[in-house]
């Protein structure tokens, strides 16, 4: 397999990733070259099977055609780099492709779309007392969650500010959650949101997510959802928000060795 960058991205290869994979969308965050990420194709003038990695949350998209030894190769040396993730519809041939006894096997909610006829403004402004929900600036990117991870996504802080969408929630001058997106790609954004432990319980997830997925509709653009199924919380918050065509896949992670 040859690496190469988006720039380097052909028709032909691009073509490979026009299936329905769950959550292709952050695959063609990389191709569209949005995001970076391992790109490999076997042939670049007449390609068969390619594949990408999204580097934050360590999946592979596998495409084209591929056999269980070749993926369980690209697997092996894949995970010398981190943890590495795949995930499958449930009636995908690949599922029976896969290497065994993966660290973790799962399955996962995606909502691809949000009924706009649910209002969300009821929900943006009921912040507690004592806090507040400040959208990200390039003063405050320096507390985002996982900010070194995002940065070698993106190559850059202008980067991650024009393409991403993030509302930071306050309390005595310390951000002590976030709600945030994705790259938008095809019109299509993913929000998600983090509350530190110690603050869960006060509604402050669903403010701050009320909030985003406002911003980012204003824009024109149209979220998605994307959670485990035992995540509950995540559930009942995507229920709230309206969102609907929820598919299920399962989701199965390799440990990483460069550990």
């Amino acid at each position: 397999m040859r690496t190469i960058t988006a720039t380097d991205l052909t028709p032909a290869i691009a073509a490979l990733f026009a299936h329905d994979a769950p959550t292709i969308l952050r695959a063609r965050a990389i191709l569209a070259g949005l995001t970076s990420g391992p790109l490999r194709v076997d042939d670049t003038a007449h390609p068969t099977r390619a594949l990408v990695v999204e580097p934050i949350y360590g999946t592979l998209y596998l495409a084209g055609r591929w056999n269980a030894a070749q993926i369980a190769g690209q697997i092996a040396e894949l995970r010398t780099m981190g943890d590495l993730g795949i995930s499958c519809w449930l009636d995908d041939p690949l599922n029976d492709m896969l290497p065994p006894d993966p660290e973790y096997d799962g399955t996962t909610y995606m909502f691809r779309d949000r009924d706009p006829s649910v209002a969300l403004a009821q929900f943006a402004a009921q912040v507690p007392e004592g806090y507040e929900i400040e959208p990200r600036t390039a003063a405050s990117l320096r507390w985002a969650f996982g900010l070194d991870e995002l940065l070698a996504t993106y190559g850059s802080e202008a980067a991650l500010l024009r393409y991403t969408h993030a509302v930071n929630v306050m309390h005595n001058g310390y951000m002590v959650g976030e709600a945030a997106t994705g790259a938008p790609v095809e019109g299509r954004i993913e929000v998600g949101v983090t509350i530190m432990d110690s603050y869960w319980g006060q509604g402050l997830a669903t403010a701050a997510c009320a909030a985003l997925i406002l911003r980012v509709e204003a824009k024109g653009l149209r979220p998605w959802w994307d959670c485990a199924t035992h995540n509950e919380p995540s559930v009942r918050l995507a229920r709230k928000f309206g969102f609907v065509n929820k598919r299920i896949y399962r989701y199965r992670e390799w440990a990483g060795t460069n550990r």
